[in-house]
């Protein structure tokens, strides 16, 4: 996964893509975001290295009384911002 690795240079910021032949290079926009989920049993088993290239988030058992629109507001609160 070394190609999620940011890379810089003077110019810009980009994402190297080296099996890609025709396009090697791509440009990270400046709102670029990336936000992943998953279950919290399965973060154990997920390799640190890659957990830690990320600001985790553990929401656990603060979800199971939300309303339906409260949950949509979550939700579209991680989204959006």
């Amino acid at each position: 996964m070394d190609y999620l690795i940011k890379k810089n240079n003077e110019k810009e910021e980009y994402f190297d893509l080296p099996k890609n032949t025709e396009i090697i290079k791509i440009p990270i926009h400046k709102n670029f975001r990336m936000k992943y989920t998953c279950n919290i049993n399965n973060i154990k088993d997920m390799s640190l290295t890659f957990v830690n290239r990320f600001n985790v988030i553990i929401l656990e058992n603060q979800l199971e009384n939300l309303s339906d629109y409260q949950f949509k507001d979550l939700l579209c609160l991680f989204l959006f911002q």
